[in-house]
């Protein structure tokens, strides 16, 4: 009996071992390390709860879990920045919409921020456009493009090419209603 007490201390001593081995193994992470991740969660995963107290570095699993994940998003938003179709409002709006879901730290890890930037002025000239012939309708549309408008950093205010046709849209559309 002594004997598989002893063998079942040594089995739960080397699982938790194994998984602080486990973790440390994923060094830094990158966007290669999701692998080296999954396979310390599932390893702590499976310890009960008595071995999961003696992991002395699990906060590292958890920073790395957190740090694995910002890289993906913003390995996504990178990709949707670089492919962005210019042409394309549902394109634009992507990339814009899945921007905005970053945390403020993670968007200062975006890596083309001038293009970004083109893709927003790119947006509110679409969206100009996109009001066309002013009617008691198009007051949707001539908000959309002036929040847009009003969103941009001053710079790229000044790319806006169409802003006067805002100016005048908005006019025409308060003396409508």
């Amino acid at each position: 009996y002594n004997v598989l007490v002893s063998a079942e201390a040594s089995f739960e001593g080397f699982a938790v071992n194994s998984c602080i081995s486990r973790i440390a193994d994923i060094g830094v992470v990158s966007l290669a390390s999701g692998d080296k991740i999954i396979l310390a969660r599932t390893e702590y995963d499976l310890l009960t709860d008595e071995q999961k107290k003696l992991v002395t570095n699990y906060d590292l699993l958890v920073a790395a879990e957190v740090e694995y994940n910002n890289l993906v998003l913003i390995n996504e938003v990178n990709d949707l920045i670089a492919n962005c179709d210019l042409n394309s409002i549902d394109s634009i709006e992507e990339v814009i919409n899945s921007y905005n879901e970053l945390s403020s730290d993670n968007k200062k890890r975006i890596k083309d921020k001038e293009k970004y930037s083109n893709i927003l002025v790119t947006y509110v000239i679409k969206l100009i456009d996109k009001i066309g012939v002013v009617t008691n309708k198009s007051g949707d549309d001539i908000n959309k493009a002036d929040n847009a408008y009003n969103n941009l950093l001053k710079e790229e205010k000044e790319l806006v090419t169409n802003y006067e046709v805002l100016v005048t849209a908005k006019e025409v559309y308060s003396n409508m209603v």
